[in-house]
């Protein structure tokens, strides 16, 4: 059984604290150029950005976003209901 000790922090792209398993090692951080190039271009637009487009004029993966967002804030509103 794994047991949570702390959580990843990220902060400047430097990790704060990182132990994940209370007998578990901090992981090592690499040279940028020792990941993968998409990691970089994540560019993913925040929910205000795509209501601003209005949603009729989104693509395909743009409404998909804003309704994978809408759906996380609803679940958001709806536990803090309880």
């Amino acid at each position: 059984m794994f047991t949570l000790s702390a959580f990843f922090i990220f902060c400047c792209a430097t990790v704060a604290v990182a132990v994940l398993l209370q007998s578990g090692a901090d992981p090592v951080i690499k040279d940028d150029g020792e990941y993968p190039d998409w990691l970089w271009k994540m560019d993913l637009p925040m929910k205000s950005e795509l209501e601003a487009k209005g949603v009729a004029n989104l693509s395909p993966a743009e409404a998909r976003r804003y309704y994978q967002l809408q759906s996380t804030a609803t679940i958001k509103e709806n536990n803090m209901t309880r």
